[in-house]
């Protein structure tokens, strides 16, 4: 009787675990769906997190050149990764900017952005600070995220904040 009630048991534990994994693949891929969008849409002015950093990161341009391991900030604690991804659309392809922490091991998704130019590559540039608290990126894109494909490319312009994990718009992005 005893192998009876730890069978159920076992069976019940089997399904907990099935429902755990489903929920946990749901919230991931819905997670990195919602960060895969248009970036947040708040405008780099002088008062904003981003203001000091604007004449900083607009003295040069920036570097579309970076080694495949990322492209570490000055202080060696984080590093700036492009991912690319080919798309069964139109023989686009898109790529994922993120960062890495070094010290954790944990990536940090900034956006997706298709190819401006269909099967070229991705058109984006990035620039750190001097006290690497601030990422530049700037590029030409079709659109952000999966599911946006705009026909037309167009320019963008952001400075993302590390430690407040928010993207600000030095140009309008569509």
């Amino acid at each position: 009787m005893n192998f009876g009630i730890r069978s159920v048991a076992v069976k019940i534990g089997r399904r907990r675990l099935v429902v755990l994994f489903v929920v946990l693949a749901v919230g991931i891929f819905t997670y990195r769906v919602l960060r895969s969008g248009v970036p947040d849409d708040n405008p780099a002015t002088p008062d904003s997190p981003a203001g000091r950093y604007v004449g900083e990161l607009l003295q040069s341009g920036v570097s579309s050149s970076f080694p495949a391991e990322g492209l570490p900030s000055p202080d060696n604690r984080w590093k700036f990764l492009d991912e690319r991804e080919i798309s069964t659309v139109s023989g686009s392809g898109y790529c994922r900017a993120k960062i890495l922490d070094v010290r954790s091991g944990q990536e940090r998704a900034l956006f997706i952005l298709w190819d401006a130019d269909p099967g070229s590559g991705c058109s984006l540039g990035v620039r750190w600070s001097s006290d690497s608290k601030a990422l530049h990126l700037a590029g030409k894109t079709r659109g952000f995220g999966y599911w946006s494909l705009n026909s037309e490319p167009f320019d963008f312009d952001f400075i993302y904040m590390i430690d407040i994990d928010k993207m600000f718009r030095l140009s309008q992005a569509d």
